[in-house]
């Protein structure tokens, strides 16, 4: 896919479009890269501001692109670590 595909794509799967920010009860843990071209940084921080009130973790890369793409290994590290605390709660 180009780019702009992915971009038409990723509004096909907006929360904000589809007017589920407001309705997530659920913590979560957001990574985003900076330098992300399918999901912009901004996109995290409007998921932290209209998420959840409690829960809520993140981590931005700033200079990394989509999920940490170049730290991918790292980063999946770290999220697995993030669920096995939520779930051992």
């Amino acid at each position: 896919m180009t780019e702009e595909e992915q971009r038409r794509e990723f509004l096909r799967w907006s929360l904000k479009d589809n007017g589920l920010l407001d309705k997530l009860t659920m913590p979560m843990y957001l990574v985003n890269g900076k330098i992300d071209h399918l999901t912009p940084i901004g996109n995290l921080y409007l998921a932290l501001e209209s998420g959840p009130p409690t829960g809520a973790r993140r981590t931005r890369l700033s200079d990394d692109g989509h999920i940490g793409g170049e730290k991918r290994t790292r980063m999946g590290t770290r999220q697995l670590e993030v669920v096995r605390e939520q779930l051992t709660r």
